[in-house]
């Protein structure tokens, strides 16, 4: 019978030869695992885009302005140039139909677009000019948001009281018009402005505010978002 004169040591090798083929195997299927899924959410959102892009195309804009904003507001800076081109769309059929409103939130959505494609300052005009066309309806939601957005656009580049200035008028409306949800977000995104700005008692006063509102009409949604503004503040 022939011994085997393999040491501890070529033991120790051979199996960490092959645990270290095992591992490159599965590294190598879950590399193509997330490539077929990355290839499936991609065309799923193609798919998606599509069927947005043609619902714009057909719908008129007093159907789909307000439901773009919406869509692009949390997301305008994942893909800016897609829903810059839908608020291009709104904003010239808006034009045909004359419906004021539409083209100013549609001034809003490409002001939010450029801000991220482009830079916060050639924005800036789109911002003017839907203020300008939504004041001429009654005050209102997009009117409050063209403000907001503006407020937070300006307090980026520095302009820290005229920023306030913004704010508040933001806030004059969706107080007034009881529009509690609106109310909680304009006084979120005023706190990172003011601490920049160094106005630490602003921002503190409003994350309390904010957080009042939000537990008095249990809109759960923005706790944690006042809880990491209260974390970073301090």
């Amino acid at each position: 019978m022939l011994k085997d004169y393999r040491s501890p040591t070529t033991d120790y090798r051979l199996k960490s030869f092959y645990t270290y083929q095992k591992i490159i195997v599965s590294g190598f299927i879950q590399l193509l695992l997330i490539g077929v899924l990355s290839a499936a959410a991609s065309a799923q959102d193609s798919l998606f885009k599509k069927k947005i892009s043609d619902w714009v195309k057909q719908q008129p804009p007093q159907t789909t302005a307000d439901s773009v904003y919406n869509l692009h507001n949390p997301y305008d800076d994942e893909d800016p140039h897609f829903y810059l081109q839908l608020a291009k769309m709104i904003l010239e059929k808006s034009k045909k139909d004359n419906y004021v409103t539409g083209q100013g939130i549609a001034h809003t959505i490409i002001a939010n677009c450029k801000t991220f494609a482009y830079n916060k300052e050639v924005s800036l005009p789109h911002r003017d000019t839907a203020i300008q066309l939504l004041s001429l309806t009654t005050p209102g939601k997009s009117l409050a948001q063209a403000y907001m957005h503006k407020a937070q656009a300006i307090g980026d580049l520095g302009r820290f009281d005229s920023m306030n200035y913004y704010f508040e008028k933001a806030l004059t409306i969706t107080k007034k018009q009881q529009l509690d949800s609106l109310t909680v977000e304009i006084l979120l995104r005023s706190v990172l402005g003011n601490r920049r700005g160094g106005k630490y008692v602003a921002a503190l006063n409003a994350i309390n505010e904010a957080k009042k509102i939000a537990e008095e009409k249990k809109l759960t949604t923005f706790y944690g978002g006042i809880d990491t503004e209260l974390a970073d503040l301090f």
